[in-house]
């Protein structure tokens, strides 16, 4: 009975694998470089997805009052330089807010995530399975 369905598990992950790797693989990779070739992947100018995401450049962290021009040739220490970062006896790194709020996505970039994103999940899937069906066959050959 054991033996009957781990044969029944066999022949019927053997039926799928073979139906993915004669039927669907080849279907998939039609689809895929139809998706490759169509106008959402071909852009001619970056500029056309370029999003303005609105985020300032910040100060250097060393350029402070503390600190000497390079020029004069009295450049302070590093120990220094760390000391002067230091805000109100806080240690670690500085961390800066975006003044104008939260950066937008790239919505072209997003579109084109959403629409690849399950297509690889499901390729990952079926590889999975056919990767199951070899170890199956490998190991009953021993």
């Amino acid at each position: 009975m054991f033996g009957q369905k781990v044969s029944e598990f066999k022949e019927q992950i053997k039926k799928e694998a073979e139906a993915l790797v004669l039927k669907t693989f080849p279907q998939k990779i039609l689809d895929l470089q139809a998706l490759l070739t169509s106008s959402k992947f071909t852009i001619k100018k970056l500029s056309d997805i370029c999003t303005d995401i609105n985020i300032p450049v910040p100060e250097h962290p060393f350029l402070d009052n503390n600190h000497t021009d390079a020029a004069q040739g009295d450049q302070p220490s590093k120990k220094r330089k760390y000391a002067a970062i230091d805000c109100d006896g806080v240690s670690g790194t500085k961390v800066l807010v975006l003044p104008n709020g939260v950066a937008p996505c790239n919505k072209h970039v997003v579109e084109l995530i959403e629409l690849v994103k399950p297509l690889i999940r499901q390729l990952v899937e079926d590889a999975n399975l056919v990767s199951i069906c070899l170890q199956t066959w490998v190991l009953s050959e021993y």
